[in-house]
């Protein structure tokens, strides 16, 4: 971190770039402390989630080149299928009539396809589907609470409307995601 060790640093490189570097492949925008410069940030690591590797030129040189690896293979496969048993046992249990499980069950759904690659087609298809199931659960279950608190003697006519706006959120979003 000492300013002249960076800059003997910087002058060792300097030197070494020079004189394993054939002239013809420096070209003139590129001077060789410009390439030195650029050297220098690439051999120290930064996170510890990266990956040094050593990468060797045509004339022998090596350079240290460092590789992101942000995820291991099958991560986000392993994250869908996760997604997709949550998401059939939320259907059955919207089918069944398990507003409160369901509701739960299409939460962890969504937590859990949110922890993959979000850019990822097949992760924003399945975590479109995991938000709208949420959606159905949550408000099949604000209709059926809302159904239970109206007066059946004196509003029967909207106590039905909302226990049957519940049934239909639930058995046709349920039979939806399961087909």
């Amino acid at each position: 971190d000492h300013p002249h060790s960076r800059h003997k640093l910087k002058n060792i490189l300097h030197q070494h770039f020079k004189s394993h570097c054939i002239p013809s492949q420096v070209s003139a925008s590129h001077s060789v402390s410009q390439s030195v410069s650029q050297i220098i940030p690439q051999t120290i690591p930064l996170q510890r989630n990266k990956r040094m590797s050593k990468v060797t030129a045509r004339n022998g040189s090596s350079v240290a080149n460092t590789t992101t690896k942000s995820t291991p293979p099958g991560y986000n496969k392993a994250r869908r299928d996760q997604c997709k048993f949550l998401l059939v046992l939320t259907s059955v249990l919207l089918v069944t009539g398990g507003s409160v499980l369901s509701i739960l069950t299409a939460a962890a759904a969504v937590l859990c396809i949110k922890e993959g690659k979000v850019a990822s087609t097949r992760n924003m298809k399945w975590m479109t589907l995991s938000f709208i199931t949420f959606a159905a659960s949550l408000s099949s279950f604000i209709l059926a609470k809302g159904s239970d608190f109206v007066d059946e003697d004196r509003a029967y006519g909207l106590k039905i409307s909302l226990w049957l706006g519940a049934k239909s959120i639930q058995t046709g979003w349920g039979v939806t995601l399961a087909l």
